[in-house]
């Protein structure tokens, strides 16, 4: 075979700018496009077709981490179980994705599996990577690491399934088990 004949793989553009200038148009006209924002932008079809053939033949995607580092917001949601065997774990996940998803949000679940440590590794890790929010099914141990945690950090903080009495000032989402079941019995 001739070396001549040989196909050389099209370089794909590293940065928005980049594929906006190889396709040419205006960076903010690719970022509506390929962000799904182009009929409320009332970019006409014969353009979102053209570039969205572009970025399927050059292989880009919109970066998440620059969008988000512009953004200064991730559009993620940390939120941390116990155990994912329990099908209280998967209802409350359930439940929450259509809300998660309509608003644009990923989440990233991870598990504490009952562990204070854990817990307190896994919302660390999830602070570094510039959650949104942080949602967690609380251990009570740890109510002093919520405390400390919640009046220093501006990431908003909820404890899920269960309240700390003896911290009035986290926020919560709970129900009370036994009012429910007096009035049910009543």
């Amino acid at each position: 075979m001739c070396a001549a004949n040989k196909i050389k793989p099209v370089p794909a553009p590293h940065t928005l700018a980049e594929f906006a200038n190889k396709v040419g148009f205006s960076p903010a006209t690719v970022s509506y496009v390929l962000n799904g924002k182009a009929e409320q932008m009332k970019i006409a079809a014969t353009t979102v077709r053209r570039i969205q053939a572009a970025a399927s033949r050059y292989g880009f995607r919109p970066n998440a981490i620059a969008r988000s580092l512009r953004r200064r917001r991730s559009d993620t949601i940390g939120l941390i179980t116990g155990t994912l065997d329990l099908s209280w774990a998967q209802r409350v996940i359930d439940g929450m994705q259509p809300t998660f998803d309509e608003a644009g949000y990923t989440v990233l679940i991870t598990l504490h599996r009952w562990n204070e440590k854990y817990e307190q590794q896994e919302i660390r890790s999830l602070m570094e990577r510039q959650v949104d929010a942080i949602i967690t099914q609380p251990l009570p141990a740890n109510g002093p690491f919520y405390n400390d945690l919640f009046s220093s950090m501006k990431t908003p903080f909820l404890l899920l399934g269960d309240s700390l009495p003896k911290y009035p000032n986290l926020n919560f989402v709970a129900w009370n088990s036994g009012a429910a079941t007096e009035a049910v019995v009543n």
